[in-house]
């Protein structure tokens, strides 16, 4: 059922229950299967020095506008946090196109601890929980998921220094030279063994290879992906990628640091 239906379900139970002789009115009323309406995900920001952590909300469904947001509301407590997600707001300029509504929560910084974590859909559907804060990675445990899915149950922090990317293109005949470039970038580097999982910006597989999380990778003849340890002089490496681009003009390249920088 919809958000709406549900809140209409949940006012004609209330009248029916008001009929009937409970043993505690304090008595908890439990929902299940609450269709599932939003996507969550944790994401960090990587500004130094004081990483934020943030929360990025969705809808499953496509919206008619690309600009449709979301209404949601963060109540931050010395023990935990509070999410109140409570309707869809419809754009006054529709940017005509079909687009999930979405709405980013910053959460702030965090200590390294457990929270406790709620996400409730308009005051009426609470999902309880805990957020595990690590020194590596967050880890959110939901006792119930109503109404919204985590598309994520583990967030993994990007490491300082490290540095990571892509080169793609169309052409198939820069896979060599793009394969040599790429080969030169590592060489600057150290190799690092990361810990596998989703760390927003890219996802580290099974087989230790990166897959970088952009738009940018998507439907191209080839993508070479990287990730490695620099601790040196970025303007060596800037140096390359200008040289590159400048013989390479079809390729698409891309190099982003764990400050939050993008070349």
């Amino acid at each position: 059922m919809r958000f709406i239906s549900v809140l209409s379900f949940i006012g004609i139970l209330a009248l029916s229950i008001a009929s009937c002789n409970l043993g505690s009115i304090d008595d908890p009323i439990v929902i299940s299967d609450v269709e599932k309406e939003f996507y969550v995900d944790f994401r960090e920001s990587l500004t130094a020095p004081d990483r934020q952590l943030f929360l990025d909300i969705r809808t499953i469904e496509n919206e008619p506008c690309l600009n449709t947001s979301i209404s949601a509301n963060l109540n931050r407590q010395v023990d935990g946090f509070n999410i109140s997600i409570s309707h869809i707001v419809e754009p006054q300029d529709c940017q005509l196109g079909e687009a999930p509504a979405s709405t980013t929560l910053n959460l702030g910084s965090t200590g390294i601890r457990t929270y406790d974590f709620a996400i409730d859909l308009k005051n009426t559907i609470y999902n309880l929980g805990k957020l595990r804060v690590e020194e590596k990675r967050y880890i959110v445990e939901m006792e119930t998921e109503e109404g919204i899915i985590f598309l994520h149950d583990e967030l993994i922090r990007v490491p300082n220094q490290t540095v990571w990317g892509f080169v793609a293109s169309e052409d198939t005949d820069l896979v060599n030279s793009s394969l040599n470039f790429v080969g030169d970038l590592k060489n600057l580097g150290n190799e690092k063994i990361y810990l596998k999982g989703f760390y927003h910006y890219f996802t580290i597989n099974n087989d230790n290879s990166i897959e970088v999380n952009h738009q940018k990778v998507i439907d191209r003849g080839f993508v070479h992906s990287f990730i490695f340890e620099y601790t040196q002089d970025q303007s060596t490496i800037v140096d390359k990628l200008e040289v590159f681009r400048s013989e390479n003009p079809e390729a698409d390249v891309y190099f982003f640091t764990a400050q939050g920088e993008e070349w």
